[in-house]
């Protein structure tokens, strides 16, 4: 389900776009200005290096962006991919949660990026 805090332009831009099927989690803030779609199979390292660049920015740019992270595989897609999504997942989900004990991924939490996990 689309969410009435996104823009209006997002909320087209969803509907033409993406599938649906998929929901969208994240903890909604208003204000968003801009959005970053980041689709990814078998990325859980770069994921990291992404976010970690990405919270060098002003925290005023943070607070407006949204970046969506939209972890996929297929059915017939190998063990290798199928894992690295789940930890992929994981760690997002963490960060969504503000559940980790990593002290860098606490930097991450503390920075005001919005992040979404499209399931």
């Amino acid at each position: 389900m689309i969410s009435r805090v996104y823009p209006e332009n997002i909320v087209a831009y969803v509907k033409e776009k993406v599938c649906i099927k998929w929901d969208l989690e994240w903890n909604e803030v208003e204000g968003i200005e801009n959005v970053i779609v980041v689709p990814a199979i078998c990325e859980f390292k770069n994921i990291k290096n992404l976010l970690s660049s990405l919270v060098r920015n002003d925290s005023s740019i943070l607070e407006k962006s949204l970046v969506i992270f939209v972890i996929n595989n297929s059915v017939s897609s190998n063990n290798e991919i199928k894992e690295d999504n789940k930890k992929s997942l994981t760690f997002l989900k963490g960060i969504l949660n503000k559940s980790h004990t990593d002290h860098s991924i606490n930097k991450l939490i503390e920075s005001g990026i919005n992040i979404n996990i499209t399931l």
